[in-house]
Formats: structure tokens, sequence, C-alpha cells
């Protein structure tokens, strides 16, 4: 029972916090430079070749940023300061997933607050880079898709792993939540890296069959309404002998400690994804566990 108290305080003070650091942050991205929409024409064109499917509104990620310069009164893609339903935009950032994820992502302290030090979630894992590496071995380039690419940070941080291997890359991303993209634009206009981005649903991807040599999912396979769907389309878009890898969390419970366990009770349901791969189609399964909720899946299609 004490544990369980203390679980309700901690996790009480935790997301006030994430809440004020929220509202600190939409508020500062009001004065943030504005994106201009006009520009990604061109880059929602250039990823037509690679489409086997209509690209409809929800993908489109260039009407998506039109449509915000004009419902925003400053022209800023702000999506706190300038919303109708202020108290909606947030119940939806902060429980849908967008804004919470991107708070996490990009502010490393609070995510160790939050996963309880757990919190080393990034490709720049040392079992990341060496599955990458050694899968790039003896190759001259590769194309590249992060599914649920969020706000672009593994995209930053894949583009500095290939960078350090000296191949020729092209890097793709795409999402579900549109507004989570905005933010991965704003964080890539920091940067030279410009991969292509799609507004879409992991469980139907809109790419061509085997176009993929790469394809990585770090942080949502596990929140797929069809995790078999989203493992399926990963090896339809991805070449034969081309690599999947998905890192998220798992629920151990011989190892974790009392407090523990009550506080992550949250992903008490979740596995590691095994049992949704269709056997017939990979080759080469691999899984890691990085420590006592996470895990690093990766399989090569046959």
């Amino acid at each position: 029972m004490l544990n369980y108290a203390l679980v309700c305080l901690y996790k009480a003070i935790l997301y006030v916090t994430i809440l004020m650091v929220y509202i600190l942050i939409k508020v500062k991205n009001v004065f943030r430079p504005n994106l201009n929409s006009s520009r990604y024409k061109k880059l929602d064109d250039s990823i037509r070749p690679e489409l086997h499917k209509t690209i409809d509104k929800q993908t489109d990620l260039y009407s998506f940023l039109k449509k915000s310069n004009k419902t925003c009164n400053t022209g800023t893609i702000s999506n706190l300061v300038h919303s109708k339903n202020i108290l909606s935009e947030v119940f939806l950032d902060m429980f849908q997933g967008a804004g919470y994820d991107y708070i996490l992502e990009e502010y490393g302290i609070m995510s160790k607050f939050f996963w309880l030090n757990y919190h080393k979630r990034g490709l720049l894992r040392n079992e990341s880079v060496h599955l990458i590496k050694n899968f790039c071995t003896n190759k001259t380039s590769i194309k590249v898709l992060d599914v649920g690419c969020g706000s672009c940070t593994s995209l930053i941080l894949l583009h500095k792993i290939l960078k350090e291997i000296g191949i020729k890359f092209e890097l793709y991303g795409c999402d579900i939540y549109p507004k989570i993209v905005v933010e991965g634009i704003h964080n890539l206009n920091k940067t030279t890296i410009h991969p292509k981005l799609l507004i879409c649903n992991g469980e139907h991807l809109p790419y061509k069959d085997n176009y993929f040599d790469l394809v990585i999912n770090y942080g949502g396979i596990n929140q797929f309404q069809n995790i078999s769907k989203g493992l399926d389309e990963m090896l339809r878009v991805v070449k034969s002998g081309g690599l999947c890898i998905c890192r998220d969390e798992h629920y151990n419970s011989k190892k974790l400690n009392d407090f523990e366990k009550f506080y992550f009770n949250f992903i008490k349901d979740e596995t590691v994804p095994i049992e949704y791969l269709n056997k017939n189609k990979v080759k080469n399964i691999n899984i890691t566990y990085l420590n006592n909720i996470q895990f690093l899946l990766s399989f090569q299609h046959i």
C-alpha cells in the first residue's frame, strides 16, 4: 500500500512538471521562425515516385502545413496559443502522445525521471549502432525508413551514424501525428539534414514494395492497433535481405522491484512482439534485452 501511495505521489509531481515544461515550450515556440509551407510542396512531389498508393489529405504534409499557416493568426505553426480549444489541445498532446513524447524525446532529464533511469532510448545505444554498422558492411548505399519518426530525433541520429560509416544514404520518415512531424521539421531546420517526410499510418505504409534497405521503429510498435499488420508492412517495404529493427517496452515482473511493478503497470501487457512476426517471411531474428523494461528486436526479410 505504501508503494502504491509513493507511486501516485511521484507520478503526480512528474505530470505537473511535464505539463509546466509543455506550456513553456509551446509559448516559446510562438517566437520561433515560421515554416514556409510552400517549400514542402517540392518535398511531397519528390516522394511520389516511391509511393504505390495515392496520397490523401491525411498523408499530405504540404496540405497540412498550408492549412496550419492559414489557421494561425501570426502565420506561425503553434498548436497551443492559437488553438480554439486550448484544454482539448493540451489533453490530446499530453495523453494521445504527440506533445508528451516530444518532451520526453527532446529533454533527456525528463525521460530519465519518467522511466526511472531506464531512459537510454536512442539509436546511439551500442546495441543499435552495432546492428546498423554490421548491416552496412560491404554496402555502398542504402535507403532507410523510420516508421513513427516523431520529432525526427532518430533520423538525426541515423544521419550521424551513417555519416561516420561513410556510406551513401537516403533518409525517409513517417508518423501518424501531423503536429509531431511539424516539430520534427523544426528540429531538422536546425541541421543540414533533409529526409523525405510523410504523414501516414504505419499499418498502411504508402511506399512501394521492396524499396528500403533498412526500416526502423523506435518506441512505437507496441502502440499499433494491429501489431501484426505493422510488422507485415515493415517487411513489405524492405528489400529481400533487408533489415528491420524495433525498439520498445516490455514488462519483466521478475526483475522489477515492488515500486517499479506498481509504477510500470501501464506497460504491464506489453511484450516483445515476436509472436506477431510472419515466420515464413523472416530470418535472423534477434532479441536483445536492453534493461528490465526495454528490448531491441531485429529481423531480416527472406
